[in-house]
């Protein structure tokens, strides 16, 4: 296995604290490393802290920059956190890897009289890094608190992230995204399957099946060109298409589709009203809520066989259907002649459906 240090300072900006104690200015020391990329297969960073950015190499081989942010008041702690955050990298098995490693943890003491006085310092490091590679390569990244950045990347992307934001962009294929608390951005991607617990994602022009999960976070995804998978338990949802079929979740958090949905459609919500458009190319559609209401609006000359069932809620169908059952809770029969069945039901919520006609 071939190890290397990235020890040499090759550009070192430092601003050094001024003549006041109480105040903090970072060092920063900046480190490059040029190497092959002959016979690699995967890229591999690991780095707790500090943004991370690929994109892609200009002459094929690995470009890797490391910027050590350290700040502390005092200019001997800032010389000894340096001192000891090394970045080091290997390469075995067609692997190439990148590990940031920092102090060990220090336990800081802290006395209410030196608070007051302002003489708390609290030393912190962390180092960011800019990797160029060729954009072909399998790319993983991995972090605790880090951000992540990618741009135009056609290799497979696995990046998993605590509390760190993830933004990608341009990626030929599969992107696989985990963060705890940090957002999601994703535009011009292929197949992907983005997770965030407590952020929000952003999907811009997917051309893949797309498949998205958070917790308490919003989703917003625009221009897919594929089928659509949601699921949030109490943040909204909104998609303006779905054309290759839409299965979408929500706990109290509604679910809104603005453009025309194709394929099969499954909305369940909870809580949350659902509101949705039905395209010439839908099949099967099933739309269920607790306590939500359900709003669906069908193309024109959508010919399907419409069934609507609310235990207390109201039913309103404001299209030409030829009635097969009308009662207090349900009304069912068939659109323009019949056709795929779509099916809304829910408890206690109020369902619309308008639209159709020729």
């Amino acid at each position: 296995m071939n190890v290397r240090h990235l020890v040499v300072a090759l550009a070192t900006l430092a601003i050094l604290p001024g003549p006041s104690p109480a105040r903090e200015a970072p060092v920063y020391e900046q480190s490059r490393l040029v190497a092959e990329a002959r016979g690699l297969k995967t890229v591999r960073v690991e780095n707790a802290r500090g943004r991370v950015r690929v994109i892609p190499s200009p002459d094929g081989r690995l470009h890797l920059t490391a910027l050590k942010v350290t700040t502390s008041k005092s200019s001997e702690r800032i010389t000894e956190l340096a001192r000891e955050t090394r970045v080091e990298t290997s390469s075995a098995d067609g692997r190439y890897l990148v590990r940031v490693h920092y102090p060990q943890t220090r336990v800081v003491r802290v006395s209410f009289l030196r608070l007051l006085r302002g003489e708390l310092d609290v030393p912190g490091v962390e180092v960011r890094l800019l990797l160029e590679m060729p954009p072909g390569l399998t790319l993983e990244l991995d972090s605790a608190s880090g951000d992540f950045e990618t741009g135009d990347l056609t290799g497979p992307q696995t990046l998993e992230t605590t509390s760190g934001d993830i933004e990608v962009r341009g990626a030929g294929s599969a992107v696989r995204a985990t963060t705890t608390s940090g957002d999601v951005v994703a535009s011009g991607v292929g197949r992907a399957r983005l997770r965030s617990v407590s952020g929000d994602v952003t999907v811009e022009g997917a051309r893949g099946p797309l498949d998205v999960q958070t917790s308490s976070g919003e989703i917003e995804v625009s221009g897919a060109a594929d089928s659509v998978r949601v699921a949030s338990v109490s943040g909204d949802i909104q998609v303006d298409r779905a054309p290759r079929g839409l299965d979408a979740s929500s706990t109290s958090g509604s679910v809104t589709v603005a453009g025309p949905v194709g394929g099969t459609a499954r909305v369940r919500s909870v809580s949350g009203d659902v509101q949705l458009e039905l395209g010439p190319a839908a099949r099967r559609t099933e739309v269920s809520t607790t306590s939500g209401g359900i709003d669906v609006r069908l193309a024109a000359g959508f010919r399907c066989d419409l069934t609507l069932t609310s235990t207390s809620g109201t039913l309103d169908a404001s299209v030409p259907i030829q009635i097969r059952t009308m009662t207090r809770r349900e009304l069912s029969g068939a659109v323009s002649g019949g056709g795929v069945p779509v099916s809304l039901h829910s408890v206690s919520g109020d369902i619309t459906v308008s639209g159709g006609g020729r």
